[in-house]
């Protein structure tokens, strides 16, 4: 009996004390447990942040996409989106309530993402819309919004959520650090009860003990993959730290991860992102959708284990050889039921049931993770895109906006109209109308133009009529045929015929101005030698120099081209215009004419493009010079640089107008340098070869605003056709001599009583029987009357039959087919010379005539009959 009592202590001894070590190992569990489900609860605290993160992201996107695009497939969205963040929002709350903290932190996300929707987003959507229905997108509503979008008062907005988001997280993170390290010391303690405890209580407890420790690796793995997740990454550094972190977590020895194609809109490949422990080249690129036991694992979210690997299977290589793997394990990563990723692992070891249940665990963190970082980096390349289209779009603006101010002034009339059409909402009708209003003014304009220079050319010939007899009786005065006038009335001839010539060269002018704004001043190419123009020119201006007392130099380059294909009147008459205007204007010093060939830098100054070689004719002189601010206006018509120039030196400031829009009609152009006092250098470039004349005259209107100098009244066309022999008075007087004239019947034709007088009074001067006709008719019948008349003088202006049929109907009759007839006319264009030939004239004389151009051609006639 004593036996028994202390063996009953014993027991009761040892029931008590595995009652105590069972209670105490209770506790520690039920402890342990309860930080679990902490731990558990902060796993999901971090998920409601994570997922926090990445609707936001995907609001953000949708906002952009939509406001950018107008798509309203990305409204859709952002609806969604805005809904699942006020959902997520409010079950967070509800998780969190035992944290004041982190309720806290929710409202200020709550009121940050709020006041970001409330003051940006809204207004920023409905912008949109209102654009839209406006019928107003454009470039700059689009960069506005673009602008907006990247401002820093927009972006701070949503780094304050995203910022208060990190927060939260990482307060969980933090948290969960304590809570885990809490489990390691719980777990820790009751390890140390259990090793303590009886092996009864060791062998009871080993189930536990193995679901604690399987909780812990799985826990601890999970726990140490969030830190490999937190932060922004790009998706192919977040690829390398899930694949090496599950890798080593896992002991696998290869790895390989590959992602779906996202420049597609549905997935059909996957392409390699990451290898862990094999190189790039050994394992396929790309992998389509469905093609083999990985495409297929792709194709579903389930987990495929293969265990028995085929042969050929890439082995698992080390310093020391290679090994086949025993388990495969492939990986499908989803989120929200789309495919984020696939991973493939070899093991050299059958794969435990924990770790497979660990892939399952993470696949949702991981999902969102891959997610998040696509977004983010989508959102970052739609950043970098509308950047670059809003550059593009502020270089289109800039480009627009240095529009020629001249074309606006053009149009500034037509805006406003349409500016008031839309004001008072007028109808198509009215726009119409407004258009035919517009054109019909164009019309007008047109005309008038065509008035005016119809004006000009019937005012040349009104002109030369009276100018014609003034000229003649002038010149015959002048000469004395009567030997009855003294020297003071032959002085004052010679000033009347002055007079009447340079009134002659006025006419010329304004001709040929008129011709010029008309488009119709032809230019004749030919090919000449260039050292008989300039020989020409210094002939013709050497006496005018050496009379003013002047040095008057012409200066000829060594590579000068033997000969141009120009029109050489026309660039004789620019030349004579530059001379003339610096002999007038330069009283002391020298005149230089210097000939050369511009390199192609000078002629860049001037021209973006030079298509051709050039010449350029150099007019320097030592005289007044043109002040700055007047070198522009002196190129205009009638203008001079100033109104005392025209009184002190005479002129009429057509000129340098002529001579500028002449080069510009032969390709060329005119440039000026000048220095009031100090004199100046007009220089005219001409190409070498002349195109096409036809072209320059289609542009002339637009040429003719570019740059010109000086000119000088050419010689009327009637003088310069009168090259055939202008003889001296003394010659002129020996045709007194001569039979030919004597007792010769010519018959004048002409409605202008004063021409027939002057033209009479020469004549018969020269003992001529001068017949007389007022029209057509009177001389066709006194052409009847006299059968032995010898040649006649055919005025091609008449009233009622002109002088082209009168020639037609004389040229009917057999016995005047050959009878000589000099067409005379006000008119001097080149083609009214072709008219009167073609009507049947001999020869071309243009009012005023010249008195020894009209005998010598007399004289040329008659020797023939």
């Amino acid at each position: 009996m004593l036996n028994k009592a202390p063996i009953k202590y014993i027991y009761g001894l040892i029931v008590v004390l595995i009652i105590a070590v069972t209670s105490s190992v209770y506790y520690s569990l039920s402890t342990l447990l309860a930080s679990f489900k902490l731990v558990e609860h902060t796993y999901l605290s971090i998920d409601y942040g994570n997922q926090f993160k990445t609707t936001v992201l995907d609001t953000e996107k949708n906002v952009r996409s939509f406001v950018l695009t107008g798509n309203t497939q990305f409204f859709d969205n952002y609806s969604t989106n805005s809904h699942k963040l006020t959902l997520l929002l409010k079950n967070a709350e509800e998780h969190v309530n035992d944290n004041p903290i982190q309720i806290q932190l929710l409202k200020n996300i709550n009121f940050s993402i709020n006041l970001w929707l409330e003051q940006y987003v809204v207004d920023l959507m409905e912008k949109r819309k209102r654009l839209v229905a406006a019928n107003n997108v454009n470039d700059a509503n689009i960069i506005e919004i673009s602008n907006f979008l990247q401002s820093s008062v927009y972006r701070s907005s949503t780094e304050n959520i995203y910022a208060k988001i990190q927060s939260f997280i990482k307060n969980e993170v933090d948290l969960l650090t304590v809570r885990t390290q809490e489990n390691y010391a719980l777990a820790n303690q009751t390890i140390i009860f259990i090793i303590v405890g009886n092996l009864f209580v060791i062998i009871c407890s080993f189930p536990l003990v193995s679901t604690l420790m399987r909780y812990i690796w799985l826990t601890g793995g999970r726990s140490h993959l969030q830190e490999r997740l937190i932060g922004e990454q790009q998706v192919q550094t977040l690829a390398d730290n899930v694949l090496s972190f599950l890798s080593e977590y896992l002991t696998a020895y290869k790895a390989v991860m590959y992602l779906p194609d996202s420049s597609l809109e549905e997935v059909k490949k996957l392409h390699l992102v990451s290898t862990y422990a094999c190189a790039r080249k050994q394992v396929p690129h790309y992998i389509t959708m469905g093609d083999g036991l990985l495409g297929q694992a792709a194709l579903t979210p389930q987990l495929l284990r293969i265990r028995d690997i085929p042969s050929n299977y890439l082995p698992i290589s080390s310093g020391l050889g290679q090994i086949k793997p025993i388990e495969l394990l492939i990986f499908p990563i989803f989120y929200q039921n789309s495919i984020k990723g696939v991973i493939e692992f070899a093991f050299f070891k059958p794969v435990s049931t924990i770790k497979v249940d660990f892939l399952q665990q993470v696949s949702l963190i991981i999902g969102a993770a891959l997610h998040g970082a696509e977004t983010h980096q989508h959102i970052q390349k739609l950043l970098e895109e509308t950047q670059v289209q809003a550059s593009e779009l502020r270089s289109q603006q800039e480009e627009l906006a240095s529009i020629n101010e001249e074309l606006e002034e053009q149009y500034s009339t037509l805006e406003k109209q349409y500016a008031e059409i839309n004001r008072v909402n007028t109808t198509n009708q009215q726009l119409q109308a407004l258009n035919r209003s517009i054109e019909s003014e164009k019309q007008a304009l047109a005309l008038a133009s065509h008035y005016k220079s119809t004006f000009l050319a019937n005012m040349s010939h009104e002109l030369r009529n009276p100018l014609n007899s003034i000229l003649m009786l002038a010149e015959i005065f002048e000469e004395n045929i009567y030997n009855n006038l003294n020297e003071k009335q032959i002085e004052q001839a010679k000033t009347i015929y002055n007079a009447g010539t340079d009134l002659l060269s006025l006419i010329n002018d304004i001709l040929d101005l008129a011709r010029i704004e008309a488009g119709k001043l032809s230019i004749q190419a030919e090919e000449f030698i260039l050292d008989e123009l300039i020989e020409q020119t210094y002939q013709k201006f050497s006496p005018i120099a050496e009379k003013k007392g002047l040095r008057f130099l012409s200066e000829k380059a060594k590579d000068l081209p033997y000969s141009l294909v120009s029109d050489q009147r026309r660039i004789s008459q620019i030349i004579n215009n530059l001379l003339s205007n610096a002999l007038k204007f330069t009283h002391e010093g020298e005149v230089i004419m210097h000939i050369y060939q511009p390199t192609v830098e000078e002629l860049s100054q001037y021209q973006s493009v030079v298509k051709t070689k050039f010449i350029a004719v150099q007019v320097k002189d030592t005289g007044i010079g043109v002040e700055k601010d007047k070198q522009a206006i002196i190129f205009e018509p009638f203008q001079q640089a100033d109104g005392s120039t025209n009184r002190r030196y005479g002129g009429t400031g057509l000129g340098l107008s002529i001579s500028r829009q002449l080069a510009n009609l032969l390709g060329g152009f005119i440039h000026l340098e000048s220095e009031f006092g100090k004199g100046s250098c007009f220089t005219v470039y001409l190409p070498i070869h002349l195109q096409s004349t036809e072209d320059n005259q289609a542009d002339l209107n637009l040429a003719t605003k570019i740059s010109a100098p000086p000119t000088e009244t050419h010689m009327p066309d009637s003088l310069e056709e009168s090259k055939i022999s202008i003889t001296t008075t003394t010659e002129t007087n020996e045709y007194d001599k001569e039979y030919y004239f004597t007792h010769r019947k010519i018959l004048v034709v002409d409605d202008d009583k004063h021409n027939r007088f002057a033209l009479q009074l020469l004549l018969e001067s020269k003992k001529m029987q001068v017949l007389l006709a007022r029209n057509a008719l009177e001389a066709l019948q006194t052409l009847e009357d006299n059968p032995d008349i010898a040649v006649v003088l055919m005025d091609i202006m008449m009233p009622d039959i002109d002088g082209y049929e009168a020639i037609r109907r004389i040229r009917t009759q057999a016995i005047h087919r050959k009878l000589p007839i000099i067409a005379i006319t006000a008119k001097t264009l080149p083609a009214d010379r072709d008219e009167c030939l073609r009507a049947g004239a001999n020869e071309y004389l243009s009012k005023p005539i010249n008195a020894n151009a009209l005998l010598t051609l007399l004289k040329m006639w008659l020797n023939n009959v």
